[in-house]
């Protein structure tokens, strides 16, 4: 007679049984028999136990044998009677059980572009009747060939019985584009005795999306974007956004951005005053990637920037400036659109250097003043200013010709340009 497999146990402690009718013809023993974690098979571990009284279990390790079976032998030399066998039983400590399941494991996204920080996290229960006092866990993930790489491995310590610990990790999936099985598995290595392996491992698949977009970068000069041709400070405070649908920062990796000034290298080493990569974590702009912060001075004439980025995924982006530097206050380009207007109109030019304050005076044809328009800290570069087209009473002017002055004050420099102006209704 054999019995069904007993345990698993932490620590095996004691056998005994009880038996009736044992005369001079008849003999009952017990063999026991024990799982072996390591071989996998059922090794015979005591054998020919007749001492009832009770039996030592102490010196097997439930490391190696967290499993027992009692295999009863009974025989009798005259064959009309036979032993009867009232008990026999084991007394062990139980084990502990640690499981994870879908219900108590998050991770998300499901689906993400690459270069996006995965969440992972589980809580890991003790369904046993022990406290586990460390408990070793790996997360890993296998990819589209099944082939496996180590996200992370820790230890939990102190899982006690009907409590849980929680694994929180988070995962770069930059070059890791593809469909992936990420695993969680607690004891890999099968070092603690449970009730059950089963509830061990979980996994759950993620598709992370190829990112190909290249970046998109943004540059304003004292606040303003540019066009080709446009005047700028001497002294430009020249603002380089970078924008991405990848997620992955790459505001503190300077070797990302290459910056080329009349085709002179600008580069971060010993030119912290002049060039810098500023912080994004207060943006309101869920893509702002980087900014640069670029402070140069420059000479009078042609200047050109050159701008090339990498993203975190190796995609890359191209932005050129083509400006000019004049150190006279001066007013190029001024007109006003629409001319003739007939209710309203704009006043557009070129400041070549920051201003304190702009004046737009308008006149009839013989030199009377009709109004005023005034402006305030007006930096270098396109202008564009309204006018209503009434004059300083507030009344319609009549259809007819008349003359603007723009006058444009810096310090103790002054630069001024008149145009015609028709209203025609």
């Amino acid at each position: 007679t054999v019995t069904q497999q007993i345990g698993p146990a932490n620590e095996w402690k004691q056998l005994s049984w009880s038996v009736d009718s044992l005369t001079a013809t008849t003999n009952f023993s017990i063999d026991v028999i024990g799982f072996n974690k390591t071989s996998l098979g059922w090794d015979t571990i005591m054998t020919n136990l007749t001492e009832f009284n009770g039996v030592s279990l102490t010196a097997f390790e439930s490391d190696i044998y967290p499993f027992l079976k009692l295999k009863g032998n009974f025989s009798s030399s005259d064959r009309f009677s036979t032993p009867l066998l009232n008990e026999w039983k084991i007394t062990y400590t139980p084990v502990s059980d640690i499981a994870i399941n879908e219900q108590v494991v998050r991770i998300s996204p499901d689906t993400l572009i690459e270069g996006s920080l995965l969440n992972i996290s589980a809580d890991v229960h003790n369904v046993g009747y022990i406290s586990e006092d460390s408990v070793r866990f790996k997360i890993y993930y296998k990819n589209a060939f099944q082939e496996k790489f180590l996200i992370s491995e820790n230890i939990l310590q102190s899982v006690e019985v009907n409590h849980y610990q929680t694994i929180n990790q988070k995962w770069d999936t930059k070059g890791k584009d593809g469909r992936n099985q990420i695993y969680i598995e607690i004891d890999p290595e099968n070092q603690i005795n449970e009730l059950s392996d089963n509830n061990n491992i979980y996994f759950q698949p993620v598709l992370i999306l190829s990112d190909t977009s290249k970046p998109n970068v943004l540059v304003s000069f004292d606040g303003k974007e540019i066009q080709t041709g446009d005047y700028v400070s001497q002294q430009p405070v020249i603002l380089i956004n970078i924008f991405d649908n990848s997620p992955a920062q790459i505001e503190s990796d300077t070797s990302r951005f290459h910056l080329l000034l009349d085709g002179q290298r600008v580069t971060f080493f010993n030119n912290e005053d002049i060039i810098s990569l500023l912080p994004t974590s207060g943006s309101e702009d869920p893509l702002l990637r980087a900014t640069l912060k670029f402070t140069p001075t420059l000479t009078d004439g042609h200047h050109s920037l050159d701008i090339f980025v990498n993203d975190a995924n190796e995609n890359s982006a191209y932005h050129n400036n083509n400006f000019n530097v004049e150190s006279e206050l001066k007013i190029f380009s001024l007109l006003n659109y629409p001319n003739p207007f007939s209710n309203n109109t704009f006043f557009t030019f070129h400041l070549t250097q920051p201003v304190e304050k702009l004046s737009i005076k308008i006149y009839t044809t013989s030199g009377r003043q009709i109004h005023k328009i005034e402006s305030y800290s007006l930096e270098a570069g396109y202008q564009q200013i309204f006018w209503d087209g009434l004059d300083m009473d507030g009344d319609v002017l009549a259809n007819g010709v008349y003359l603007y002055k723009v006058i444009a004050r810096s310090g103790q420099e002054q630069a001024e340009k008149i145009e015609k102006v028709v209203v025609m209704r």
